[in-house]
């Protein structure tokens, strides 16, 4: 590399390190857009609402769910009915599995606090559930406060300009108690039973945000509104969320940091740098690099062994349905979320097994699960069922 290069890669490379620091110094626009995570601390993100959700609900666990609903249900996040279930998002549009676990949840005691703008067509018809946009003219404003004499405000709660202009205009009135309206008198906020439970709807879920949490006294709608759900465990969903980030690399989480991301892009501009005057050829010696040896099987018998001196019979026959179930949507492409003659019907079919065989399968699996304990022939028994199954759909 001659001298005149040289000064013109100097001189780059100055250029290139005043233009980082320019940009790391530089103040960052505010970003308005909603996303109601919890861990956005964005104007509308819901980072402190999160986090405080240990001070409206003392010495109860607080967990976030980042799952869809079915996964949730089934796989026991949500197998305990006395808990607060909170959803918040611009819209939410549940599927019929979905919205059946979630009616079945609030029937048996489960209490849902759901805010949305618009909600669909599944919810509309079976809670005849339904909003609205509220027209407001540039020169006014909308408020809200509660209902009950004992929560309004002397003063209402005012937002930032067209973020609260969503409104009820159906519910059942029948089960149906309006909690808070704007100031035009139009439901905002209801709450709806169902069983032993109760939903709670609220059409401003700009009002559960970090803006709103500290614009004026409108932390006081939130803590109010929250209030209404009963002291228990509470689980936050962070999986219906717009433009939900799952963080699944150390990767994408280095990229998702600002200070990080900055830091990982200086790396590779001074290894760029160390590459153009320091990348001389180097052959070094090839070590020869001994293959690991393949230890799985000799892992899942010790586990097995461990399992079964432990006399863990419920654990080993769960593992085994669970098993057995993922063979049905990998092989066949089955969905198993719901048990049903049809399902019985499909297996038979795609397996060549005959349906009395499935139907005993999984009647034999019902009862094991019913059951807290369970003896070594009655998981020999079901083990069997399985394996006579796997043999005769191979035929």
């Amino acid at each position: 590399m001659n001298a005149l290069n040289k000064k013109y890669l100097f001189f780059i490379t100055l250029a290139a390190i005043f233009l980082i620091w320019v940009e790391m110094n530089s103040p960052k626009p505010i970003d308005w857009q909603t996303s109601f995570s919890r861990f956005d601390k964005i104007p509308f993100g819901s980072y402190i609402v999160f986090d405080l959700l240990p001070e409206y609900f003392p010495d109860q666990n607080i967990t976030a769910n980042e799952e869809p609903l079915i996964s949730a249900f089934y796989e026991h996040s949500l197998d305990e009915y006395s808990q607060n279930l909170i959803l918040i998002n611009q819209t939410f549009e549940f599927d019929e599995y979905e919205l059946e676990e979630l009616s079945l949840f609030v029937q048996n005691g489960g209490q849902v606090f759901i805010a949305a703008e618009e909600f669909g067509d599944h919810l509309k018809d079976s809670l005849s559930l339904q909003t609205g946009f509220e027209f407001v003219l540039p020169t006014d404003s909308l408020s809200l406060n509660f209902t009950h004499p004992a929560l309004r405000s002397d003063s209402a709660y005012v937002y930032k300009q067209n973020t609260i202009n969503f409104r009820f205009v159906s519910y059942d009135t029948s089960n149906t108690v309006v909690l808070a309206r704007n100031n035009r008198n139009h439901p905002v906020f209801v709450r709806t039973r169902h069983g032993e439970g109760s939903f709670y709807f609220c059409s401003v879920p700009i009002a559960f945000t970090n803006y709103n949490m500290l614009y004026r006294d409108n932390h006081d709608f939130i803590s109010k509104a929250i209030s209404f759900l009963p002291r228990q465990d509470v689980v936050w969903d962070e999986y219906y969320k717009i433009g939900r980030k799952r963080i699944s690399t150390p990767f994408r989480y280095i990229l998702s940091r600002p200070a990080l991301r900055r830091a990982f892009y200086l790396l590779l501009f001074c290894g760029a740098i160390f590459m153009i005057f320091g990348g001389k050829r180097q052959q070094r010696i090839i070590p020869i690099i001994t293959p690991l040896a393949n230890t799985t099987i000799e892992f899942v018998k010790t586990v097995g062994r461990l399992y079964y001196l432990n006399k863990d019979h419920k654990n080993i026959l769960e593992k085994k349905i669970q098993h057995f179930l993922e063979h049905l949507r990998t092989r066949y492409y089955l969905r198993t979320e719901v048990i049903s003659s049809e399902l019985f019907q499909q297996i038979s079919e795609k397996s060549g097994v005959a349906i009395s065989e499935v139907q005993a399968i999984f009647t034999a699996i019902a009862k094991m699960r019913e059951r807290n304990q369970i003896s070594e022939n009655d998981l020999l028994t079901v083990n069997n069922m399985i394996e006579q199954f796997y043999q005769e759909s191979e035929r």
